[in-house]
């Protein structure tokens, strides 16, 4: 009975009932296993992907912030605060 069980959770394990990779986790947390159950975002209270996740994808990327611990992301993708405002070129110089 033990095996059976044993067997069942690997299976739901390896088809996906737990979750190895994230978008948006920093290389510590991406090499961990996180359960599939609803979690809530600290920052916007939407919904993330997994309790163990701190903030959702898309705050993960608005503050390039991992999604499960919150350290800076070193490749985070970062916008500037106000965007200039430039005419685009033309031909002729108008």
């Amino acid at each position: 009975m033990r095996t059976m069980l044993l067997w069942t959770i690997a299976m739901i394990v390896l088809a996906g009932g737990a979750v190895s990779a994230w978008g948006d986790l920093c290389d510590a947390c991406a090499e961990k296993v996180y359960d599939t159950a609803i979690g809530k975002c600290a920052v916007c209270g939407g919904q993330t992907p997994s309790t163990g996740m701190k903030i959702c994808e898309a705050c993960s990327k608005k503050l390039g912030q991992c999604e499960a611990c919150r350290v800076k992301l070193k490749n985070a993708a970062t916008r500037p605060a106000t965007q200039a405002t430039t005419k685009p070129a033309t031909r002729n110089g108008k």
